[in-house]
């Protein structure tokens, strides 16, 4: 269930970088990851190219990466859903920064976590744009 969360985020963050024509109507909620041929490759690799994820997590998050990581090992998708959880940039692979910034974003006030996040993606020497 929470790779096809972030399946559902990939396609929509595709969508949105490849630009779909206009009037033309594509469902991206928690179903269009039911099937993943309905989701199309450009949109995947689109998102693949462009973004550049820091994803912190505690330990029921991790469960959006073993579930990535089962996409990727299976031989059927010929690299399609290929990621690198050390945060690496390289062309065809989804670059995953797998690491919680320094304190915990849902401390102490349940709202801290904006503007943190804003900081650490506009931070010196920064490469995650997501």
């Amino acid at each position: 269930m929470k790779a096809r969360v972030l399946l559902s985020m990939l396609l929509w963050a595709g969508m949105a970088s490849a630009g779909c024509a206009e009037g033309e109507t594509i469902i991206a909620d928690h179903t269009a990851a039911a099937d993943f041929a309905l989701v199309p490759r450009a949109f995947i690799e689109k998102a693949k190219a462009d973004l550049r994820i820091c994803y912190g997590h505690t330990s029921h998050g991790s469960q959006v990466i073993t579930g990535m990581q089962v996409l990727m090992h299976d031989p059927s998708s010929g690299g399609l859903y290929d990621l690198d959880t050390d945060g690496a940039i390289q062309a065809g692979v989804l670059s995953v920064k797998d690491r919680t910034p320094t304190g915990d974003l849902g401390n102490p006030d349940r709202t801290s976590w904006a503007s943190r996040t804003r900081d650490y993606l506009k931070g010196a020497g920064r490469d995650r744009n997501v």
